[in-house]
C-alpha cells in the first residue's frame, strides 16, 4: 500500500510528539526531560506548536524530526526499513484518518462510472460501441498510477 504525500504530511503534522515520548507532559508546549539517548537530565527539548514537532537533545544531538520518527523509536521500529507500519501506527494512536492511494483510485474510479451510466454521455457511449472502460485512462506520472 502507498499513502499519498499529503495523508503523510496530515500525519506529520496533526500528531502530537508529546504524546510518543514517555516522560513528556501534553499540557507543556516547550519542555526539557532526560535524553532517552545519552540519559542526561533535562537537555531532552520536546517542541510541539502549530509549526514545529520534534525533539532534540544539546549533549549528544540526537532527535526526532516528527513524531513518525518518535513512534518508530518507542516502538522498537526502523522508519526507513518498515514506513508504512510506522505511518498507520502513529496514525492510529493520533485518531488521524489516513486512506491508501489503491482505495481511493478505486472509489474515483467506481464514481466516475456511476456518473457515466446515469447520463446523456452513458446513451451516446452506448450507441457507439464502446463501455465506460474504453473510456477510462490510466495515467502514469513520476512512477504513479
Amino acid at each position: 500500500m502507498k499513502y499519498s504525500k499529503l495523508d503523510v504530511d496530515k500525519v506529520k503534522s496533526s500528531s502530537d510528539i508529546r504524546r510518543f515520548i514517555p516522560g513528556a507532559s501534553e499540557y507543556r508546549n516547550t519542555q526539557y526531560i532526560e535524553c532517552p539517548f545519552c540519559g542526561k537530565a533535562k537537555k531532552f527539548m520536546v517542541k510541539h506548536s502549530k509549526d514545529t514537532d520534534n525533539a532534540y537533545c544539546f549533549s549528544c544531538g540526537k532527535g526526532f524530526s516528527n513524531p513518525i520518527d518518535a513512534y518508530a523509536y518507542y516502538n522498537g521500529l526502523d522508519v526507513s526499513k518498515d514506513f508504512l507500519r510506522c505511518l498507520e501506527g502513529c496514525a492510529q494512536e493520533s485518531g488521524v484518518l489516513i486512506v491508501p492511494d489503491e482505495t481511493r483510485r478505486k472509489e474515483s474510479v467506481q464514481q466516475i462510472k456511476t456518473k457515466i451510466q446515469k447520463t446523456f454521455c452513458a446513451q451516446q457511449l452506448e450507441g457507439s460501441g464502446l463501455t465506460v472502460d474504453d473510456i477510462y485512462a490510466n495515467v502514469v506520472e513520476n512512477g504513479q498510477e
